[in-house]
């Protein structure tokens, strides 16, 4: 039987990258279950060396449409500039990425910034983080930045989107995702454990010194990979200084290349260990093993971490060499029987201290722990089970039957991009709709709405049968207007009745026969009985001005099972519209529609809107670009009005009766209460009356 095709896109050896080392130790073990091809970078230096599996430059494999299309793909994605290609083959084309790092914000600012291109960097943050990411991009631009920043901001939701499905190395990155998009396919595998290099035969810790020159009877710490202020090398020397007379003979090794931008001699000077401390420059791997080989105790203290996993860490621990780890971020899986953990802390080295004290003279406790970390690694970072992770993914999320039916909730809408219907095909819908009514109370408020409609119906993108469109607050024969007029093929509406269940109801039909899904939720209450990221377009017509209580929890929800690039459309009437003005001066309430009811239904206007709070909703809500119009739906403005406030310099520009908003969705929700709609002292008795609402 033919083994499955799979493209792995990523960086390969001989790039001095960690999760380059990763893809080629794992391909002999999936080439035995795939016909794999690695796609690398053009010009890359893996093109020229013998890696034993096919390895096919970037521009090359895209230019075979047939084998690409036919092959699925995997891809490794890491924070640095090696992995640009794969962040740009993401947006293309969806597959599973296997995320090496959380956070992703250092590789963006390097493709955008760096080139030069401020643009770019501005989307990026207005993509995961709105309206104010848009204002850090613009901050950072002047100069106000703090490096700790990028850690914080991940700038990873473009990759996690643009995913059928996620592996990570630790539960705390998963814990991560599922925090960001909650219906987002993600599984745990853990970083392996990388077979030894080709000639290298662990023998003693006695040998692995003789080779490299350490002293027999000290005590060897040792620090393994680039040298960078994130492995908390400072603090590890002011703890061997403090330490120092208490720990007797010892040396401490970091063990890999120096940063050209950090200045390590200059912190190991300051902690006058100029005697006790080795810089090795960059290690090949057989060097590199020597290294953990001749080492008593592994130093490996990350902060702030990017979310990756330390594969050097799990290398340490597999050949039994206890590790003094932060109990934080990825490190907190390990048990703590397998390594010291310790509270996180940059500033205090009293606990390090401490710690390297115990491993330095306890050698039974060294031992003991040497022994779990080895065989908790060789067990739960076995290289087969990364395999046997890599076929379960490919099974589940990437045989091409499955992938088809995966790939529209996980990619971005082009619905923003389509054409609106436009004024003329939108009042011929309008006037078919009408012709269908035969209900005497809908005809009449129908009559009522009818160029609200038109003007609705002509702002709205045209779709496709793969495009989905849902409608909050429906009239049925609308839904049916909007599937023939629009093109979409999932049309779904709903509304809100107390006397019926919560949930789908049975489908409706239109005039003519045709069924519906329709769904009974309180948009201002209930959880949408959606999941993420499912529909194109969401419809808010005359629903706004309804709610009583809690708007931003509807745009939230709006903004949830929206794609990103869907598009809302959303009207209500302008309090601040000319007819509104006229109203106030001549002594009435300047609401279009607000009576009390005594039967308590919702069918009146609790609150109306200008278009400024409505434009600072859409914004809070995740949404970017916001345009927001006004036309007379209801009677022509006064010109006496229009001329008072020309007159006295007061703006004359959007004074329709009705509002109209498009928007674009760009980001979650980043401002769950805005100051200009909330009072904030409100915000926890908000919490306390939804908690009493079914379903809230």
């Amino acid at each position: 039987m033919s083994k499955p095709p799979l493209a792995i896109f990523t960086p390969l050896p001989p790039a001095r990258s960690g999760i380059a080392d990763y893809a080629s130790e794992l391909a002999p073990l999936l080439a035995e279950h795939f016909e794999l091809v690695h796609v690398v970078e053009d010009n890359s230096p893996a093109l020229e060396t013998e890696h034993g599996f096919e390895v096919v430059a970037l521009s090359d494999y895209l230019a075979d449409e047939s084998r690409d299309k036919a092959t699925p793909r995997i891809y490794h994605q890491g924070n640095n500039p090696d992995h640009a290609f794969v962040y740009k083959q993401i947006l293309q084309r969806p597959g599973v990425t296997v995320l090496h790092d959380f956070v992703l914000h250092h590789l963006l600012a390097t493709m955008t910034l760096g080139q030069g291109d401020l643009a770019g960097y501005e989307d990026a943050m207005a993509y995961d983080h709105g309206r104010l990411g848009v204002e850090m991009a613009r901050q950072r631009r002047r100069h106000v930045f703090s490096e700790y920043q990028q850690f914080l901001l991940p700038l990873n939701g473009r990759v996690l989107d643009g995913s059928l499905g996620l592996l990570v190395h630790s539960d705390h990155a998963a814990q991560r995702i599922r925090e960001q998009r909650p219906d987002h396919p993600v599984r745990v595998v853990r970083h392996h454990l990388a077979p030894p290099p080709e000639g290298f035969t662990p023998d003693s810790k006695e040998a692995a010194r003789e080779r490299l020159g350490l002293p027999k009877d000290a005590t060897v710490f040792t620090s393994l990979g680039h040298i960078t202020p994130p492995k908390q090398i400072e603090l590890a020397l002011k703890a061997l200084s403090e330490a120092r007379e208490r720990l007797g003979e010892f040396v401490y090794v970091l063990a890999g290349e120096r940063n050209g931008s950090y200045d390590i001699d200059r912190h190991i000077e300051a902690a006058n260990l100029g005697d006790r401390v080795r810089v090795t420059g960059y290690l090949d791997l057989a060097q590199f093993h020597d290294h953990i080989l001749a080492s008593d105790a592994i130093i490996n203290l990350r902060y702030p971490s990017a979310g990756e996993t330390s594969g050097t860490l799990v290398r340490a621990m597999g050949l039994g060499r206890p590790a003094v780890v932060f109990d934080y971020g990825s490190f907190a899986d390990y048990p703590h029987n397998t390594a010291v953990k310790l509270p996180l802390s940059a500033e205090d080295p009293k606990p390090l201290a401490d710690a390297l004290v115990r491993l330095a003279t306890d050698e039974d406790f060294r031992d003991r722990l040497g022994r779990n970390a080895a065989h908790h690694v060789r067990s739960e970072h076995a290289i087969e089970k990364s395999v046997e992770a890599y076929r379960r993914a490919y099974d589940e999320w990437l045989r091409p039957e499955l992938a088809a039916s995966s790939a529209p909730p996980a990619q971005h809408s082009t619905v923003a991009a389509n054409p609106a219907l436009g004024l003329e095909r939108a009042r011929e819908a309008v006037h078919d709709c009408r012709a269908t009514i035969t209900e005497e109370w809908a005809a009449s408020y129908f009559d009522s709405h009818k160029k609200r409609y038109e003007r609705t119906f002509a702002r709205i993108p045209t779709g496709d049968e793969s495009m989905s469109l849902l409608e909050l607050g429906s009239y049925v024969g609308l839904l049916d207007a909007l599937q023939k007029t629009h093109g979409y093929g999932r049309v779904v509406g709903s509304d809100w009745d107390d006397e019926h269940p919560v949930g789908r109801l049975q489908d409706r039909k239109a005039s003519d026969g045709t069924p519906h899904e329709f769904y009974n939720f309180n948009v201002e209450a209930h959880r949408f009985p959606f999941p993420s990221r499912s529909f194109d377009v969401v419809l808010c017509c005359e629903v706004l001005e309804h709610l009583a209580m809690d708007p931003m929890f509807m745009l939230s929800e709006i903004n949830r099972v929206l794609k990103f690039g869907g598009v809302l459309v959303l009207t209500t009437p302008n309090l601040v519209s000319a007819r509104s003005l006229e109203k106030a001066l001549m002594g009435y309430a300047p609401q279009l529609y607000l009576v009390y009811r005594r039967d308590r239904s919702t069918n009146r206007h609790n609150i109306e809107y200008t278009p400024r709070a409505v434009h600072v909703l859409a914004e809070s809500a995740g949404f970017g670009p916001v345009r927001v119009e006004t036309e007379d739906c209801w009677s022509d403005p006064s010109p006496a009005v229009m001329k008072l406030l020309k007159d006295h310099g007061y703006p004359t520009d959007q004074r329709g009766d009705n509002i109209f908003l498009i928007a674009t969705k760009r980001a979650e929700m980043i401002d769950r209460y805005p100051a200009e709609i909330y009072d904030p002292g409100q915000r926890l008795i908000l919490h306390a009356e939804r908690s009493a609402i079914p379903g809230g």
